[in-house]
């Protein structure tokens, strides 16, 4: 603006009134600008409130109302702000504002601004200047100011503006959920009168798999209709552009719509949508999950079990581990992942919440690998999680470990637990059978009687088997030394070989027996038990030949009703049952016989049991057969009654054998009864020598003394009064058993008869025994005459059986030593005859050590063979096996005994071999090593090493003849031992009762 030379009283004022001018015109331009932008935008709010617009239309709005806004700014606010204003537009308003100015100041204004004035001299204008300035020092130019339009335009302006945002007193979230909507066209917002919230948003999902969809909905202003009652739908689209929808359903518990996308294979884009509201567009991304692409197992069972480590690949379903295992686990993934962890059975002794437990897995370098290490305590699930960098999950199926616990022995005892009564002087036995998951390394009886005695019995450890033990445990009460009224409790421990926590065991629960003096002789257990068995199978086949010829009778009448009244019926199924009926009898008798067969008391009564299937049921099934041959009836009455008369004849034949059964078992309990008394009469007979020794040893004693001069303690007179009593005692417990022992006789005479039997049978056994030291007698013998026939004439005189009988016997000669004085002046005489002497001596006790070890060998192995007969039967593989391992060791040691050491390598390096093949059998593959095995093993390796001890003795003379001597030695001790076998069976054939009985016949 030019600046015009006016006096100061009017130039001022003029400024002044610029200044307030352009505030009035800023003043109505920004409400201008404000009414403009407001509407602008409030129509632009309610557009997208009202018809969802989509963010490019947004956008396009928002750009609309920029430029409007912008525009407004400008010709409203910015230009008519800085827009010069002249002296005389000042004037001029100032003019209109005061009219009685009469354009003074307006002319004023020009002359001075223009500088001249055409027609009016300078006094006229300093006139017309000095009337102007003192007018408008009178005026308030101020008032000049157009003001008037301003307050209204600023209230228009406020007015709208507050009904702008006035909405955000009552929805602030909804309404500024617009103006975000407005203002970042390109934000992902929800609209609507109704928020839709989807608590997942954005995810990431495994490819394949049902993702689910939750919506919640919140109001934005009161309902008027229920949310379960409006329609809401699900939008997605894939990465091919690919769109669909779905219905949402309302899930009353969780009050939300819910809904599932499945199989999802591809990246997809979804969002909810209802009557006029819209959710948040959100993202499913799709990647493959973390998987396991290799499982590896190593399984290393605890040492104590003796069972093999073993490897799994895969693992899938159950994984079976003894309790206590360590499983070393490998791992390999499809790709890297983040972390991985074991979630594993917890230890039930060890959790209180018996929750899994995760064990986290130690990951490789590349972290495309892992392992872990984990101890098999429960059974239970156990799954591999692994997250990678996504955050996705593995979806690997859980697996199953299963663990074979270690439980504590297991006993079981005959009878029963109620208290029995036994006399002072019986023997109670009670069997056990004792078995374990791994082994026992304890057993232990353990007695305590009513007077404060306790016992305790432990198995010796060899006698104890890897798992399994069946074994009679005798208590002779005589030792407890108790009277009537007391009693005595008993009972049995079992100690296993688990070392981690700590060993187990069982005990039995405490049994009791009453000792009283008047007691029905107990019944054996195991008769008891055998008796029972065959009575339940005699009465189980009475009852289903009862059966049979009651179903057979109906049978029979119907039949013969058909018959009278010329009918025929099929038969087939009625017959067909009968037969099967009939054939279950016979293969019932047939067990019957077999289990007859296996007592020695009742095994002449098998064959009558098994005639009675082969003969009387046998053709009671032909006899059906031939009914069944043909239709008519009257032709199968014949047959039919046939057939019920053989069903009576073998009902008959049952009674008349269980008549039979009975006597032989209680024939067998008095057997029982012969052998207690027996074993109590042996028991006697050692107190009484023991008493006698102790009397004997006093009198040595005193007599020693008086030939020595020296004093000693005599017995004292209580002392000789307590023996006596003592003695006195036995005699009459011995009297006692042979009252007994009468009765029993005299109630089975016949029990004479076999025991004479029975020592007639050892006399032949011990005569077979005698026979086949014979032939060792006779080998030694040819043996001796072979090498006589070799030696030169001058040679040493070989041993012979003469040489080494005892002198003064029959037969014996005394040794000579002239030999052996010659030999050694002819050895001190010729140089190295020492060394000769020497090595043939060493030769000579290799030969008889070697006869030694090879006879140890061949008991050892006899004794395998027995135990293994009795544990798993002479059929068995291991059993035959173990038999010829024996025989063949018997016939090396008899070859060894005669000199024949080469024979006697060969025929030892047979028996190793097998040896070996027995122990094989005892330990199959796959199974812990028992100690049956180890024992073969054992003894087919020492076989082995004799026979090479063996050979390389056989070519030497000297060996042969120790090995002979050896021999002849074991031959002459073996010979007396019969002799006194054969003398005592004679003593005991002429003894009473024996002789008493044939006194009397």
């Amino acid at each position: 603006m030019a600046t015009a030379q006016l006096p100061e009283n009017i130039e001022r004022p003029l400024l002044d009134l610029d200044r307030q001018v352009r505030d009035a015109v800023f003043s109505r331009g920004l409400s201008r600008l404000a009414i403009v932008s407001a509407v602008g935008l409030g129509c632009a709010l309610a557009a997208d409130g009202l018809l969802c617009l989509n963010g490019s239309v947004r956008l396009s709005l928002l750009a609309v109302w920029a430029c409007v806004t912008a525009v407004a700014a400008w010709h409203q606010v910015l230009r008519p702000m800085f827009r010069p204003v002249s002296m005389a537009e000042l004037a001029a308003l100032v003019e209109a504002q005061f009219p009685e100015l009469k354009e003074r100041l307006t002319s004023l204004v020009e002359f001075r601004t223009a500088g001249t004035a055409p027609g009016a001299s300078k006094l006229m204008r300093d006139l017309m200047a000095r009337q102007t300035v003192k007018a408008v020092e009178r005026l308030d130019l101020r008032d000049a100011v157009p003001t008037n339009r301003s307050p209204k335009m600023a209230l228009a302006a406020a007015i709208i503006c507050v009904a702008l945002l006035s909405p955000f007193f009552y929805d602030g979230h909804g309404y500024g959920l617009l103006w975000a909507r407005f203002f970042a066209p390109w934000g992902n917002f929800s609209w609507g009168g109704i928020e839709l919230l989807i608590p997942e948003g954005d995810q990431v999902a495994a490819r394949g798999s049902d993702v689910p969809i939750h919506v919640e909905v919140r109001r934005r202003a009161k309902a008027i209709t229920a949310a379960d009652q409006t329609v809401y739908w699900l939008h997605w689209t894939d990465a091919a552009g690919a769109s669909d929808s779905r219905r949402l359903e309302w899930d009353v518990e969780a009050s939300r719509f819910v809904t599932t996308l499945p199989h999802v294979f591809h990246s997809v884009t979804f969002h909810a949508t209802t009557r006029g509201a819209q959710s948040r567009i959100h993202r499913i991304h799709v990647a493959d999950p973390p998987s396991i692409a290799g499982l590896h197992l190593d399984i290393d069972p605890p040492a104590y079990t003796g069972l093999p480590a073993k490897s799994l690949d895969g693992a899938q379903g159950e994984v079976r581990a003894a309790e206590r295992s360590r499983i070393t686990m490998h791992l390999k993934f499809n790709e890297p992942v983040s972390s991985a962890e074991l979630v594993w059975p917890a230890n039930a002794n060890e959790q209180v919440s018996h929750k899994p437990i995760a064990l986290p897995l130690k990951l490789a370098a590349d972290k495309r690998s892992a392992s872990v290490d984990a101890v098999a305590t429960t059974s239970g699930k156990f799954a591999f999680r692994l997250k990678n960098a996504l955050g996705l999950t593995n979806t690997d199926p859980t697996r199953t470990l299963v663990v074979d616990p270690d439980l504590p022995p297991a006993i079981s005892l005959s009878g029963s637990d109620d208290p029995v009564a036994v006399r002072p002087d019986d023997r109670h036995v009670v069997k056990a059978d004792l078995r374990d998951d791994h082994g026992l390394t304890t057993v232990e009886l353990h007695l305590e009687t009513s007077t404060g005695q306790k016992h305790t019995t432990t198995l010796p450890a060899e006698l104890l088997p890897s798992r399994q033990l069946t074994r009679d445990f005798p208590m002779d009460l005589a030792d407890l030394a108790l009277t009537p009224g007391q009693a005595v409790t008993y009972r049995l421990r079992a100690v296993d070989n688990r070392p981690v926590p700590q060993p187990q065991e069982t005990w039995t629960k405490p049994r009791t027996l009453m000792i009283q003096s008047t007691v029905t002789p107990p019944v054996d257990p195991q008769i008891a038990e055998q008796q029972q068995s065959v009575d339940d199978q005699i009465q189980s086949l009475r009852d289903d030949l009862a059966d049979a010829k009651q179903e057979l009778a109906a049978l029979h009448a119907q039949t013969e009703k058909e018959s009278l009244q010329q009918k025929n019926s099929n038969k087939s199924e009625p017959l067909d049952k009968l037969e099967r009926q009939q054939a279950e009898i016979a293969e019932k008798l047939q067990q019957l016989a077999a289990e007859l067969a296996e007592h020695r008391v009742t095994a002449a009564l098998a064959e009558r049991a098994a005639s009675i299937a082969e003969r009387d049921v046998a053709d009671a099934m032909k006899k059906l057969d031939e009914a069944g041959a043909t239709a008519e009836s009257r032709d199968q009455l014949a047959p039919l009654s046939q057939s019920i008369d053989r069903l009576t004849a073998a009902e008959k034949q049952l009674r008349g054998l269980e008549t039979q059964v009975a006597e032989l078992q209680r024939l067998e309990q008095d057997l029982a009864d012969l052998d207690r008394l027996a074993n109590k009469s042996d028991r006697l007979a050692e107190q009484l020598d023991q008493l006698d020794q102790q009397v004997k040893a006093e009198a040595d004693a005193l007599a020693k003394s008086d030939a020595n001069g020296t004093p000693a303690d005599a017995p004292t007179g209580d002392d000789a009064a307590a023996r006596e009593e003592r003695r006195q005692q036995l005699q009459s417990e011995g009297k006692q058993l042979a009252d007994e022992l009468a009765a029993l006789l005299q109630k089975h005479p016949e029990l004479l008869d076999a025991a004479r039997q029975e020592q007639q049978q050892k006399l032949g056994q011990l005569a077979e025994q005698a026979r086949q030291l014979a032939k060792p007698q006779q080998q030694l013998a040819e043996a001796f005459e072979k090498v006589a026939a070799t030696e030169p004439a001058s040679a040493e005189k070989p041993i012979n059986a003469e040489s080494e009988a005892v002198p003064g016997e029959p037969g014996g000669v005394s040794p000579r030593t002239e030999p052996t004085t010659n030999n050694q002046t002819d050895a001190e005489k010729k140089p190295g005859a020492n060394a000769a002497r020497l090595t043939e001596n060493n030769s000579a006790d290799g030969g008889a050590k070697a006869v030694r070890d090879q006879q140890q060998l061949a008991i050892e192995a006899t004794r395998q063979a027995i135990e293994i007969a009795r544990e798993q039967g002479t059929d068995s593989d291991a059993a035959q096996a173990a038999t010829e391992f024996a025989k063949q060791a018997v016939a090396a040691s008899r070859q060894a005994q005669a000199g024949q050491l080469s024979a006697a390598s060969e025929q030892a390096q047979s028996a190793s071999q097998v040896g070996e093949l027995a122990a094989k059998s005892l330990a199959p593959e796959g199974e812990p090593v028992s100690k049956s095995a180890a024992q073969a093993a054992d003894l087919a390796q020492r076989q082995r090493d004799v026979a090479e001890q063996l050979s390389e003795l056989a070519p030497s003379e000297a060996a042969q003849r120790g090995a002979q001597q050896q021999g002849q030695e074991q031959l002459a001790r073996a010979t007396a031992a019969l002799s006194k076998r054969l003398e005592q069976a004679s003593e005991q054939l002429a003894s009473p009762p024996f002789d008493a009985q044939a006194a009397s016949a």
